[in-house]
């Protein structure tokens, strides 16, 4: 017999598909909310009613492709131990729900028998003792290390005392901190300013540590709430130590409570203490039960009701990252472009193609680069004729192409950073200036610093309510550190208001074509005189 539950079995089904509970409740026709208590184990469906029927009838025409189907397949050996191959989908769904109903409503039976019985024994003691001499076996004291705190300054100052502890703990039995973000980051004070600022500090010690951050996100459509966490998180941003989850449903309630757990070492907790209160106040435990509650709590709710935020690109995926990138560009709308690295489309296809004949490549791959190239090209240039792209580029991505004469290259589906010649690096900083003079809604932006993107040798292109990326490389190396593809609708919009935030921070001068032409133009003539 089957393990899982039935509440299992439908979140199951429903992430095969990419089909939210919303959706489903509309097809077979009920309420939201008893989608959501299946989900969540609070309610079984009984015997002998249609709606597994329903489920399985709607489900079943929801499958479009073989990876699917194999999904379908694995949950149904995982279920039953077996797969009749000549069994249709819909009654291989009908098979999986049922058998996880059955085994659902008998541990509900178990459940039920043990509560009665736990009853009928605390009314038993309460008839023989003294109600204070009632024996509570699964109860545990707190220890003296467990503090209760007042004020957001108690609260910060506990929240980073704690992360202290994660960062300095030498083996804590888990390498990751959980906070929830469900509220919003409210500075009030210049004491809270300071704090919030240690605060990313720790963060910040704690990815270099190796310690994993896990943030679970409420999303709702305050961006500006949104563009506070994005500030908040950005010095942790562009590492692989970052982790972060959504909520799937945007309206949960537990929406004040916040909550930062380091597995082994505490938990702290703390909520508004009146109605509309901005102060918070709440609980810092080290009891080791105590923080083992929170960690299973916070478990189970990334499991169950959440989904990651951010998709991380290993060195074996980067022909999927650059496809996903590609696929983004082609969706027409603004297109903003933050970097401290170079843009591969500022060359030519001619200086393209000599580079990739320099590689020794084939006929074939020489071929197929090109054809990549000069689509994403076209589909570039096509964009700026229609919509606006911004491109904010640090001062220092335009002297290391002088200084260095290095640029990265798309070889093969990899990012190669080749060697280029002095005329090769001219040529360059010519179609530069050439895409300036013929696009008007090519901005570009030549600035200082960029002080929320935090490393070299990096650039995060938004499309317009599409998709955010994220890639990093090293200028000495071929090997990329991070890539990152975000596309949840509220997070990239607020990314997108973000970005316009800081450019329209951007003084004038720094804007003008004129003067970051004339500013190349310089760039070139020092070029030529070394």
């Amino acid at each position: 017999m089957t393990n899982m539950t039935f509440g299992e079995c439908l979140r199951s089904l429903l992430s095969i598909l990419d089909i939210s509970m919303n959706r489903l409740s509309k097809a077979i026709n009920v309420d939201n909310s008893l989608i959501n208590r299946w989900i969540h184990e609070k309610r079984i469906p009984a015997y002998n009613t249609a709606y597994i029927e329903n489920i399985a009838e709607y489900l079943s025409r929801s499958f479009h492709n073989s990876t699917q189907i194999k999904s379908l397949d694995a949950l149904l050996y995982k279920v039953c131990d077996n797969n009749p191959s000549t069994v249709s989908i819909k009654d291989k769904i009908k098979i999986i729900l049922s058998e996880c109903q059955g085994y659902s409503i008998e541990c509900r039976k178990k459940e039920n028998k043990k509560n009665s019985n736990l009853s009928t024994n605390q009314e038993l003691s309460h008839n023989s003792l003294y109600c204070t001499d009632i024996i509570l076996e699964k109860v545990l004291s707190l220890s003296s290390d467990d503090k209760i705190f007042f004020g957001n300054i108690s609260a910060l100052s506990s929240c980073i005392q704690l992360l202290k502890s994660a960062t300095s703990s030498k083996n804590s039995g888990n390498n990751t901190i959980y906070i929830t973000y469900y509220g919003y980051l409210k500075v009030q004070s210049s004491d809270e300013a300071r704090l919030m600022a240690e605060m990313k500090t720790q963060l910040l010690i704690a990815s270099e540590k190796n310690i994993e951050i896990c943030f679970l996100l409420k999303l709702d459509s305050n961006i500006d709430r949104i563009i506070s966490f994005i500030k908040f998180i950005s010095p942790v941003f562009m590492t692989k130590k970052l982790k972060i989850y959504y909520y799937i449903r945007y309206d949960i309630i537990d929406s004040e409570r916040e909550m930062c757990i380091v597995p082994g070492l505490g938990a702290l907790s703390c909520f508004p203490c009146s109605e509309n209160s901005y102060e918070k106040s709440g609980f810092l435990l080290r009891n080791s039960h105590a923080v083992n509650i929170f960690h299973e709590y916070i478990k189970t709710h990334i499991k169950s009701s959440s989904r990651p935020l951010i998709e991380y690109y290993p060195d074996d995926k980067q022909t999927e990252y650059y496809s996903s990138l590609f696929k983004s560009q082609e969706y027409m709308g603004n297109s903003f472009l933050c970097r401290t690295a170079q843009h591969p489309l500022m060359m030519t296809p001619a200086l393209y193609k000599n580079i990739l004949e320099r590689k020794n490549l084939s006929p074939k791959d020489i071929s197929f680069s090109m054809e990549t190239f000069e689509i994403r090209l076209n589909e570039f240039k096509k964009g700026m004729c229609y919509c606006e792209y911004y491109d904010v580029c640090s001062v220092k991505t335009i002297t290391d192409l002088i200084r260095y004469r290095k640029f990265p290259a798309l070889i093969n589906g990899i990012i190669e950073i080749v060697s280029l010649s002095k005329d090769e690096v001219l040529e360059i900083m010519e179609n530069i200036i050439d895409i300036i003079n013929s696009f008007k809604n090519y901005k570009l932006s030549l600035v200082r610093n960029i002080d929320f993107l935090m490393q070299d040798n990096c650039y995060i292109f938004i499309n317009e309510k599409c998709a955010l990326h994220c890639e990093m490389y090293f200028i000495s190396d071929t090997a990329h550190k991070t890539k990152m593809f975000i596309n949840e609708p509220i997070f990239v919009s607020a990314a997108e208001k973000y970005f316009m935030e800081k450019y329209e921070q951007i003084a004038p001068i720094n804007k003008d074509r004129h003067e970051i032409i004339k500013f190349m133009k310089k760039q070139m003539k020092l070029l030529d005189d070394m």
